[in-house]
């Protein structure tokens, strides 16, 4: 999975064992844990593609 912080242009990846909510879920929960109190300033909004792992994606980030 990758992310991209627009404001610094740094790209992120995370190995995910599989295309899955849970590892989407997993990958998401690895950033907030290591981001802390910062996570919710920096990554102020996803934007997600249609694959079958985001079915669902609004029950992943809650």
């Amino acid at each position: 999975m990758t992310f991209l912080e627009r404001l610094t242009k740094k790209y992120i990846v995370i190995e995910m064992k599989a295309h899955t909510n849970e590892c989407v879920k997993q990958a998401i929960d690895s950033l907030e844990e290591k981001y802390g109190k910062k996570f919710r300033k920096i990554f102020k909004s996803m934007t997600k593609d249609n694959g079958h792992e985001f079915f669902n994606y609004d029950k992943i980030i809650a």
